[in-house]
Order: structure tokens, then sequence, then C-alpha cells
């Protein structure tokens, strides 16, 4: 069915181009050329069409991890044993060691990726390779004031 269809349209395509050369008065191949080119024109601004979305795509993926990184700051996180600041990271381990940043003012948790956004977001290993804020991470059960807080987007770094 459809080689009959693809058929049809080229042999329709083709008489149109016939009958407009002889119409117009132009060659066959004058009017082909400057089908080829519309359509080669077309086929270019899907691909730049493409390559644009994935540039706007990145930007705001970009765009929003700043965000979180300004949000989050490692002066910001809340000491074990200090009142002050605005989040907290846990690391449970029945959740095969995942890290959560829970927002104390949001009420959400954020699952920080992989180790490569742990590090992005600025909490830099010292020199000797242990992190400086490791010792900040919260490696025990959940307390119960912090099991009705909602889950928020995941945090990757771009």
């Amino acid at each position: 069915m459809s080689k009959n269809l693809l058929s049809i349209f080229i042999f329709v395509f083709v008489g149109a181009v016939i009958f407009f050369s002889i119409m117009i008065g132009k060659l066959f191949s004058e009017i082909f050329n400057n089908i080829a080119v519309g359509i080669g024109a077309l086929l270019a601004g899907l691909g730049g069409g493409v390559a644009f979305w994935e540039w706007v795509k990145k930007n705001r993926e970009l765009r929003k991890f700043k965000i979180i990184k300004d949000t989050y700051p490692r002066e910001k996180i809340k000491r074990k044993d200090s009142d002050l600041g605005i989040f907290k990271l846990f690391r449970f381990g029945e959740n095969n060691g995942k890290i959560y940043i829970y927002d104390l003012d949001s009420k959400k948790k954020h699952w920080i990726k992989n180790w490569g956004t742990y590090i992005e977001l600025g909490y830099r290993p010292a020199k000797d390779h242990v992190p400086v804020d490791w010792k900040e991470v919260t490696d025990e059960n959940i307390p119960d004031e912090y099991k009705s807080y909602k889950e928020g987007d995941d945090i990757v770094a771009p």
C-alpha cells in the first residue's frame, strides 16, 4: 500500500514539475533545482531548530543548577551543634547511601544524584581527600520531624 502511494506521489510530483516547466517556459532542470534548494533550506531549518532547542535546554539546566547552588551554599548547612542554617544533609544507608538535602523552610527533600553533583554544589573535599562537609552529613535513621517532607526535584550537575 505504501509503495503504491509513494509511486503515485513521485509520478504526480514529476508530472507537476514537467507541466509547470511547459506552462512557465522554464527548463525542467531549473524548476527541479529551485524545488531541491527549497527542500534543502527547510531541512536545514529543522536541523537548526533542533540544535537551538538543545542549546536552550542546556542553558535552562545551567540556570536551574546555579539557582540551586545559590540556594544551598555550604555556609547555610545546619550544623549538628547549631540552630542556624536553612537545610540539613542526610545520608541513609537503607536508600543505597543516597544523600538528601532537607530544606527546612519549604519542607522538601532533594536527592543529590551523584558524587560529582555533591562536589559541584560546593561541598568540596579537603586536601586530605576527606570531604570538609562530610562530617555534617548525618548518617542515621530519619528523625520523625523529617518524615513528612515531600519529594522535591532531584539535583544533578549539568
